[in-house]
Formats: C-alpha cells, structure tokens, sequence
C-alpha cells in the first residue's frame, strides 16, 4: 500500500496543466496528492526514477522550471516507525536534496552546506496542531553554481513528504510553502471525506 502511495503521489505531479503557480491538488485516488504547476515547470528527465532505485524506499520527482531554471522537487518515504519527532529529520532535510535533485543519483560533489534556518513549526489554525520542518540553506559548490533551497519536510498518515524549491538566484519560501500547504489541505478534505 505504501509503495502505491508513494508511486503514485508522485506520478501525479506530472499532470501539469494548470496555469496558476500552484493550483488546487489533482485527486488520483483517497490518498495520492500533489498540487498541479504551472505550465513553465516540466519534470526534469534526468531525474526520473530508474527501476534499479524501485527498491529505495523512497520515491522522487523533480521538476524544473524553464524559465528561471530553479528546481521544485519531491520525495516521500513510508511511515517512519513510531512518533518520532520531525527534528530527528534535520539532518536528512539537508542532504536529500542537496542540489536539487536527489543525491542517491548524483555522483559525489565538493560542496559545502550553510544552514541559513531549520526549525518545527506549526502551521495549523484553530484547535488543531500541524507541524512540519522548514528548513533553508546554501550550497556553496566547486564544480557548479552555489544554490539556494527552502523545503519543507510533514508526515501524513501515509509516509513523510520532502518539497523543496531550490534556485541559483536568491529565492524566498512562498513557492514551498504554498506547495505543502496545499498537499496537506488537500490530504485533509480527501481523508475527511474517506471518513464513514
């Protein structure tokens, strides 16, 4: 059930034919969501998932943008076992996607990482608490551009969620934030009406 999630979840995010930025989420199924983009952001070919990684447990999608060339990429992981908390992630937040692709993909690089800002925080209304991991930092590279990224990391019922919007040129949080926030409400209402 989780590799189906995860497989799928991220198969979504190639329906992109929307002209907003970030649209409402495209539905696959009750539990597979991720939000349409605009038409400038096309899935990166070299970032495909190749059968020979279908046993990682994680699942990826990276999209970039042929206008500005930034990169917004996604990766789910099933369920981590019991209730750890989200700061236990830091460290992954930060090496997953360190140029904005995956790293288990990329051959080893001399690149420096600066933490510019990782912290919980919650972003629920009301009653209700939702954390998750927002994290921001520069990659300072040798071989190639130095790089800006914000990313996001939630676990929702179904596995943890990585977004992470990554630029050569300074790049605020708005495009991440909207993009979790939107595969989290969305996840909501599809859970609520999964509800009997």
């Amino acid at each position: 059930m989780t590799k189906v999630f995860l497989g799928l979840l991220l198969s979504l995010a190639g329906m992109m034919h929307i002209h907003n930025p970030i649209a409402c989420a495209q539905e696959l199924d009750l539990i597979q969501l991720l939000p349409s983009l605009d038409v400038d952001w096309q899935i990166e070919p070299d970032d495909q998932q190749r059968e020979a990684e279908a046993k990682l447990p994680y699942r990826w999608r990276v999209f970039r943008n042929k206008t500005t060339g930034d990169l917004l990429s996604f990766a789910t992981h099933p369920k981590l076992d019991g209730d750890r908390p989200l700061e236990y992630l830091s460290d992954t937040s930060l090496e997953i996607f360190p140029n904005g692709r995956a790293v288990w993909t990329q051959p080893p690089t001399n690149t420096t990482t600066n933490v510019v800002a990782i912290e919980v925080v919650d972003i629920g209304r009301k009653n209700a608490s939702l954390n998750v991991l927002e994290y921001c930092f520069i990659s300072e590279s040798q071989d190639g551009d130095n790089l800006m990224a914000h990313g996001r990391a939630w676990v929702g019922p179904q596995g943890l969620v990585f977004a992470q919007h990554t630029s050569a040129k300074p790049i605020t949080s708005d495009l991440v934030d909207q993009t979790m926030k939107s595969i989290i409400e969305d996840h909501k209402k599809l859970a609520a009406t999964a509800s009997p």
